[in-house]
């Protein structure tokens, strides 16, 4: 358990952003803040593994989960286990544990990752939910769901209906243990442009629910590893293929440097994919003998993720202002995140009606994309802060024949009318 535990804060803690700081709160409105978010994400959790369901999208669940873990340790709470991380009740166990897989920061990690490294590949980080397949004497006789790395759950006659999934193999594979993602298949996905598009609930869901089998022939499957194979890529691949598992030769693909992986990740970016992926994963062509897998010891392969399509932060601040028609503009200011490469700390929210309908205080979490020309915007707000403090909006009433003078009160206005009649295309 403490094993995990540590896992969990290193791959966790890769969502915030790195100057996230300690938010300056009592001890009594630590711990309400902290339980009422720490309710919510096992709320989300019992529904995501007992049900198949997901109430939340699958970025904002990981990236509330960080937040729940740094104000964990801001406050010197224990850090429970990994929320996120299945239940522990799987029984059955791993003829090879899952490793899991370290999560580098940029390129400069990897390029260190990299040095001491030779016969490296890469392939895309397939979103989906991991399992185990074993076969015996060229018969599917046993597929597992990932669980804790050891132990996971029987999902043999889920995945046997699987029509994609090989229902018997030969030569090599005739008996060995692979592990893969079972992945929603896809029409020319385009990642930058469509995001995850929760593809892992919707697996996982898939393969809890016990009704609409039929539903289960949308689903594929990504094998990235095949414990004690050929200790060549090259003949893994060609083997792995030959049996019907033709995805991981056509995406594995060999690089020698930090901008050869630089240059393919940016193409499966950018191009249409038959999964939904979330970044991509480097690895060395030889691998410890299996006997030696570990959860959290897969020292052998790296992660190297996508900038999220959208980012959670936290507002710091209301700012009002008024142009020069009387108009008063709300902004939220935030938390600095990185979205493409852009620094993004302030949003528009727009009018004071829509700042009211969007019930935004400072201290509320919420979701910011990039919109058209790179301008930041308000997706959803996904977390309410327990103090309701909202600042007031400027008193008056302000319109296109108010503020033609410097007053006090109509500094705002009197300087936006200004800055119009200075602009080139009205006085210059």
């Amino acid at each position: 358990m403490g094993l995990w535990k540590g896992i969990g804060l290193v791959l966790l803690m890769g969502y915030l952003p790195a100057w996230a700081v300690c938010p300056v709160w009592s001890p009594a409105r630590a711990n309400e803040e902290i339980s009422r978010l720490q309710q919510q994400i096992t709320q989300w959790n019992d529904s995501y593994w007992k049900q198949g369901e997901s109430a939340v999208d699958d970025g904002v669940y990981d990236q509330l989960n960080a937040q729940l873990i740094q104000w964990q340790r801001c406050f010197g709470d224990e850090v429970p286990p990994d929320l996120s991380a299945p239940p522990m009740g799987g029984t059955v166990s791993h003829p090879v544990p899952h490793t899991g897989v370290r999560k580098l920061a940029d390129k400069q990690e990897l390029q260190q990752w990299m040095h001491a490294r030779s016969d490296l590949w890469v392939q895309p980080k397939v979103d989906g939910v991991a399992v185990t397949l074993v076969y015996r004497n060229g018969d599917l006789v046993r597929a597992i769901s990932r669980g804790n790395g050891l132990k996971g759950e029987d999902w043999t006659q889920k995945v046997l209906q699987i029509p994609s999934v090989p229902h018997s193999t030969k030569g090599n594979l005739a008996n060995s243990t692979l592990q893969g993602e079972i992945f929603l298949q896809q029409e020319g996905h385009i990642q930058k442009q469509r995001g995850g598009m929760n593809a892992r609930s919707k697996v996982a869901g898939l393969m809890m629910r016990q009704s609409n089998p039929e539903l289960l022939g949308s689903l594929a499957i990504f094998i990235w590893a095949w414990p004690d194979g050929p200790a060549v890529m090259s003949e893994r691949l060609e083997q792995l293929t030959a049996a019907g598992f033709s995805f991981t030769q056509h995406f594995t693909k060999a690089v020698k440097s930090a901008d050869d992986v630089e240059q393919v990740r940016a193409k499966w970016w950018t191009s249409a994919l038959p999964f939904v992926t979330d970044g991509v994963v480097v690895r060395t062509g030889k691998e410890p003998q299996a006997r030696y897998w570990l959860p959290g010891q897969g020292d052998w392969l790296a992660a190297w993720k996508y900038p999220p399509v959208a980012r959670v932060s936290e507002v710091t601040g209301i700012q009002f202002s008024v142009g020069k028609s009387g108009k008063i503009a709300v902004v939220a200011l935030l938390t600095p995140v990185m979205l493409d490469d852009k620094r993004v700390q302030r949003v528009n929210i727009g009018s004071v009606r829509r700042w009211d309908e969007w019930d935004i205080a400072p201290g509320d979490q919420i979701l910011v994309s990039l919109a058209g020309q790179g301008i930041p915007r308000i997706d959803e707000v996904v977390w309410r802060s327990t103090q309701r403090i909202k600042p007031v909006p400027p008193e008056g009433r302000f319109n296109s024949l108010t503020c033609f003078y410097a007053t006090a009160q109509c500094q705002e206005q009197f300087v936006a009318r200004l800055v119009w009649l200075g602009a080139k295309e009205v006085l210059g």
